[in-house]
């Protein structure tokens, strides 16, 4: 989960605004990966993010040398990654739960699987827009097992977030420009990217994984266990 490497990364991040100097300590508390200064190597994505209304926005680019940054990395396909994953999500997100056994699902994610974020400088993940937020919802409340939870998080081209948390990091920011992004395109965009995920998403759904591991199973297991 954790990685220090030399690598230069180009981010950017859609805005209403030009942002030269980011302040981590602007974001939200309960986005995905808690506050901080969010990114993404997709320069079509920022510009989607720059648009969830009817108003022109901006995609703000950046350079990033990560030498010496400790990274956490949240995004992976094993049993235990997407688990660590998922608990941060809770950690930092309000869901509402159908169902105490849900609400035992999560009490047992967040005692087993939360990975602290308070020394990462740089957080990679996925990233979990209110469509894949629900992915998680119905496995949390098992209506899909684990392996529909990994096929959904492949779909529609989801990509990574990357997330500033530490000032050393915002500090590394090289700002080297923005464009102002269209909304009459990126809006329509943004809409149909989502649709075609949730529809894509149901047609997964509608398939029972009669044979996977479900929510309830996972907890059943490790309890049993005594792990």
């Amino acid at each position: 989960m954790r990685e220090e490497n030399m690598k230069t990364m180009t981010l950017y991040h859609g805005s209403g605004l030009v942002v030269q100097k980011p302040d981590i300590s602007y974001g939200k508390k309960n986005n995905d990966y808690g506050q901080g200064f969010y990114c993404t190597e997709s320069e079509e994505l920022a510009r989607e993010w720059a648009c969830p209304g009817e108003k022109d926005g901006i995609s703000n680019r950046y350079r990033l040398e990560t030498d010496g940054l400790r990274i956490f990395r949240l995004k992976g396909e094993s049993e235990e990654s997407l688990l660590i994953w998922i608990s941060v999500l809770l950690s930092n997100r309000k869901l509402n739960m159908d169902t105490e056994e849900a609400c035992e699902g999560i009490r047992f994610l967040q005692s087993r699987y939360l990975m602290s974020l308070e020394t990462a400088d740089l957080v990679i993940g996925y990233r979990a827009d209110d469509s894949y937020f629900s992915f998680v919802k119905d496995f949390l409340n098992n209506r899909i097992s684990l392996e529909q939870l990994r096929q959904a998080l492949r779909l529609g081209s989801v990509g990574e977030q990357i997330v500033i948390k530490r000032q050393r990091a915002a500090a590394a920011l090289e700002f080297e420009g923005y464009e102002i992004v269209d909304w009459k395109e990126y809006y329509m965009k943004r809409l149909q990217r989502d649709q075609a995920l949730r529809n894509m998403y149901q047609e997964l759904k509608q398939n029972a994984d009669v044979s996977g591991r479900y929510m309830r199973d996972i907890v059943k297991e490790r309890n049993s266990n005594g792990k």
